[in-house]
Parts: structure tokens; C-alpha cells; sequence
């Protein structure tokens, strides 16, 4: 088991814990998100270290100079076509070779993503503090009180097996 913790990041295999950011070396930030992607790869993101990926044998450092949007991973999605995306202070996608980062300019205009979701039409899904973002594969659709959105807070976002949308935040559900 992989734990992200505020004292890095953790590994448990059934007897013991390991402190994995200790033993390895690695960057010491706290680790504030996980996910294995479809090679088996290890994803860690962290608050101002940027990622980690490690492939079961060595971990490769993934920061801003590499083209993520901000060295603040707080959350990490896979979708269908295996592109990784990593929320923090902005949105970035990578395709296996290269990170592509949204900001304002390309209609995101929010910060803290906690949270992404793929929905049954390919569109990824952004929870942030006080926003809900939808991408359609070309453009960001920022959900608001014209919608019928009024929910202050952090706004975690689900996908459940029948494809409905699934966010809450201080306010509720």
C-alpha cells in the first residue's frame, strides 16, 4: 500500500512502514496525492516538489522546468486515452512524452484542483475551491450561479457507475 502523508510519502507492505521519502532521498514535501497508471508506474504528487513517478525501480522528478503547471499536485486522474492529469494551482496534462498547462488564457480560471473526473463522453470534470470546470477536449466551461452552482468551499467531483455527476462542498451534496 501507498500512503501520502503530511511527512512524505509512505509504503506499507503488510508488516511494516516504510518512509519512502526518507529512505530514497526525495525532495522532502509533503505528499498530497497518489495514482498507478496503466504501466503500473507510481505517481507522487506533493505541495512544492513537483511529481514523482516511480517505475518500480528508480523515481523521476517532475516539476514547473519540465512543463507542469505548478510544482503543487493535489490531485491525479488517468483517463481513457491513458493522458495523466494533475491538479493543484492549475490543471496539466500528460501524454506519456510532454505536459500540456492550462491557466487563464485557455479558460481556467481557478486554483486548488482537488479533485478530476472523466465522464462517460470523454469530458474531464474539475473540482476547485469554490469552481466547477468542465473540458470538452478544446475549451473549459466554468460552472456558476448561473447554472444553478452556488457552492462555497472545495467542490470534489464523482462520476458514479450509471455516468451522473456527483459534487459537494459546504453547502452539501
Amino acid at each position: 500500500f501507498w500512503l501520502a502523508t503530511w511527512h512524505g510519502v509512505m509504503r506499507y507492505d503488510g508488516t511494516s512502514f516504510t518512509n519512502v521519502t526518507y529512505r530514497e532521498g526525495l525532495r522532502r514535501y509533503r505528499a498530497f496525492s497518489l495514482l498507478e497508471d496503466h504501466l503500473q508506474n507510481i505517481w507522487l504528487g506533493t505541495t512544492g516538489a513537483g511529481l514523482y513517478r516511480y517505475d518500480g525501480r528508480t523515481y523521476t522528478n517532475f516539476t514547473t522546468e519540465d512543463g507542469l503547471v505548478d510544482n503543487t499536485v493535489l490531485s491525479m486522474m488517468q483517463d481513457r486515452d491513458n493522458n495523466i492529469w494533475f491538479g493543484g494551482m492549475g490543471v496539466s496534462k500528460y501524454d506519456g512524452a510532454t505536459f500540456t498547462s492550462f491557466n487563464n488564457k485557455d479558460g481556467f480560471s481557478s486554483s486548488d484542483v482537488n479533485s478530476i473526473s472523466q465522464a462517460p463522453d470523454g469530458s474531464i470534470w474539475f473540482g476547485t475551491r469554490g469552481a466547477l470546470f468542465r473540458y470538452d477536449g478544446e475549451s473549459f466551461e466554468n460552472f456558476t450561479e448561473r447554472h444553478g452552482l452556488n457552492i462555497p468551499g472545495y467542490i470534489p467531483t464523482l462520476f458514479d457507475r450509471r455516468g451522473r455527476l456527483w459534487f459537494g462542498g459546504e453547502n452539501g451534496l
